[in-house]
């Protein structure tokens, strides 16, 4: 009697465990149900890519109880789209899919389920969708681009090729995340919605690039990271568990954990078809590729829900093939708008004042010290100015710090002072040194009142992963790539 009682209680205590197991995909916790993922800016109008979870409003009731603002500049907004739903897609969307090809991909479970996860995600991209496949182990390797057209098959063979000859030597996901990124905030000629998805079993060896780092990166015009774990929970190192959540919240992405194929799918699949694509319009807002700050304010019975993302606002381009003077022209505006009856007194002021410093300074300057520059000068030689030792050439004076996030001397602050040479380059004199052999790329300058960068060179220099083409105005906190560096602002 007595065994039958325990062996009855060890069957409750067994079940009791196996309901508190937790689940087998597990997706990041977010205190909030309302997430940017993307925000696209063609100035006036926006388009921002949100995902709504728990959140059963149709359209027209989403529309009503969303405020939203640029800065402090109030939008308005023009309509709503589902992006994706079991009758097909209403937003046409761009997938980078990156492969871990690493040794530890190949065992069988893994490429299997990692073929029945692919086959999966090919019949989910629809006919307007663009497509491309990265494999990455120690370096990012393009295998299928998006102007391919290769078959879904040939595609998956040729990663099953990668991953049998994976790197033994590291597998760099994070920095695969970042090349991914930077090609999905640059490509031509693909849908505006644009989704990260990363396929491994969560392990990182040997990358310089760090989570922190990937989060510091996308902090301005994100792109959603959705993480596609292939392990089991108890299997999973727990610190890429957790660098995979903190880079899902960042991102508005997401990540599932599952040894199955088919459940990594479908969880993903769950989440694309909660995104949506609100249409904004501001007329008020102007800007020269300056970082702005989109707010969101979602109420419902349940309460208020806010949200913010970074984003850089850009002028729509109307001439592409005359980029440069397309973005000049907002600024115009700008200095027309705002400054234009400054713009016509300054000559007067500053000829005011230059008249009142010259009579200062002949009053205040000591007789015999008048006379000797007076001679000096008869002498022949030149007089000498330091004025502009603390100033540029339009002699506005400027100090910024930028602080080494890759590369050598990691954690430094480099000073860049108008003083010095601000150029970018190889070269001995440039004050920005670039990893590799090359003279000069870009320098620094004052525009009106902002410090800006400026490229000679077209996609050597990337501010927040975005290519410097012509000028970009900085801000606190802005990330500047060159080959083989990468800085953060700090002022």
């Amino acid at each position: 009697m007595g065994l039958n009682k325990a062996v009855s209680s060890l069957i409750v205590v067994l079940l009791i465990s196996l309901i508190l197991l937790e689940p087998a995909v597990t997706k990041a916790a977010n205190d909030s149900n309302f997430n940017i993922t993307q925000v696209d800016s063609k100035l006036p109008d926006l388009k921002l890519f949100v995902r709504l979870d728990n959140i059963n409003l149709d359209n027209a009731q989403l529309k009503n109880a969303l405020k939203i603002k640029i800065n402090d500049t109030p939008t308005q907004l023009t309509g709503i789209q589902d992006v994706k739903t079991d009758n097909g897609g209403t937003v046409n969307t761009s997938y980078l899919i990156l492969v871990d090809t690493s040794v530890s991909m190949g065992s069988e479970n893994r490429a299997s389920q990692t073929r029945v996860l692919l086959e999966k995600l090919f019949e989910f991209v629809g006919p307007n969708d663009q497509l491309a496949v990265f494999g990455v182990s120690n370096k990012l390797e393009t295998i299928k681009d998006f102007a391919v057209s290769d078959s879904s098959q040939s595609t998956i063979k040729a990663i099953q090729n990668s991953i049998s000859v994976g790197s033994g030597t590291g597998t760099h996901l994070y920095s695969g995340m970042r090349d991914a990124i930077d090609i999905g905030r640059t490509a031509k000629d693909i849908p505006e919605q644009r989704i990260v998805v990363l396929i491994t079993d969560g392990g990182v060896d040997g990358d310089s690039f760090s989570s922190e780092d990937v989060q510091k990166y996308v902090d301005i015009d994100r792109l959603p990271v959705y993480t596609l774990i292939i392990n089991k929970q108890n299997s999973l190192e727990q610190e890429f568990k957790v660098a995979a959540d903190q880079i899902a919240q960042k991102t508005g992405g997401q990540y599932f954990i599952s040894a199955s194929g088919k459940e990594l799918f479908a969880n993903f699949k769950s989440s694309i078809e909660k995104c949506k694509l609100i249409n904004l319009r501001c007329d008020n807002f102007k800007v020269f590729n300056q970082q702005a700050v989109i707010h969101v304010a979602f109420k419902d019975r349940q309460g208020e829900i806010r949200q913010a993302a970074k984003f850089t606002a850009v002028p729509a381009l109307t001439d592409k093939g005359n980029s440069s003077q397309v973005l000049a022209k907002p600024k115009q505006e700008l200095r027309t708008s705002y400054f234009g009856v400054a713009m016509i007194l300054l000559p007067f002021i500053l000829i005011t004042l230059f008249l009142i410093l010259v009579m200062m300074w002949l009053f205040k300057k000591p007789k015999g010290e008048s006379q000797q520059n007076k001679t000096e000068s008869n002498d022949g030689n030149e007089p000498r100015s330091t004025a502009m030792l603390v100033q540029n050439s339009q002699g506005i004076s400027f100090s910024i710090g930028l602080e080494v996030l890759q590369g050598t001397n990691k954690g430094e602050v480099i000073q860049i002072q108008a003083d010095r040479n601000p150029l970018i380059g190889s070269a001995p004199e440039c004050a920005l040194q670039v990893g590799y052999d090359k003279k000069i790329i870009g320098h620094f300058s004052v525009i009106d009142g902002m410090i800006v960068i400026h490229s000679q060179t077209p996609g050597e220099i990337y501010v927040n992963g975005i290519p410097v083409q012509g000028s970009c105005a900085l801000q606190n906190g802005d990330l500047i790539r060159v080959p083989e560096m990468m800085y953060r602002i700090v002022m």
